[in-house]
């Protein structure tokens, strides 16, 4: 019987050491998006008609105005202002490869990054309202603000949240270190 024990005992360690799980310290590695502990209203992958959802959607009790963080270091290497889709958005490369969105912002941050002035300008030498992707590089930090939630694009509010693998592959964030 002590053979046994110890038996299980030696391979329950292996299974612990080998677990595909992240450790504590990469479960909670990103900050999170919105300054309120807000709750799901769609989920990664569910089916829209002709679509996939690429992202997860939080709540914010039918209000704008929340405040938008970065997720984790990176650089904000494009803003996005269309009529529809996901409206006014940022996109945040990460040193890791991945690529964190934030859509249906209301709007950007202004005071330390200034992205509202960059594209008020945009919106000025293109002549539109929506004028499209603007491109740029903005270091950023982990828990740093970047926008507000809102609604522009499609639907009620809330903040559209999608992480991208190379920037451009769409991937579950609860499998990734969003909890």
């Amino acid at each position: 019987m002590k053979k046994f024990f110890v038996s299980f005992a030696a391979i329950f360690s292996i299974f612990l050491l080998t677990s595909t799980e992240p450790h504590a310290e990469q479960k909670n590695a990103w900050h999170f998006p919105l300054e309120i502990k807000a709750g799901i209203s769609s989920t990664f992958g569910e089916f829209r008609g002709d679509r996939v959802h690429t992202g997860v959607d939080l709540r914010t009790n039918m209000q704008t105005g929340y405040k938008v963080y970065a997720i984790d270091d990176g650089t904000i290497v494009r803003l996005s202002v269309k009529k529809r889709g996901f409206g006014k958005a940022v996109y945040i490369k990460h040193p890791n490869g991945l690529m964190s969105m934030y859509g249906n912002l209301d709007r950007f941050e202004e005071k330390t990054l200034g992205l509202e002035t960059l594209v008020q300008q945009y919106q000025k030498r293109r002549r539109t309202k929506y004028p499209g992707d603007l491109y740029l590089e903005k270091p950023v930090r982990r828990g740093q603000l970047i926008g507000y939630s809102g609604e522009t694009g499609y639907g009620l509010p809330h903040l559209h949240f999608e992480v991208r693998q190379g920037g451009a592959t769409p991937i579950d964030p609860f499998k990734h270190g969003f909890e």
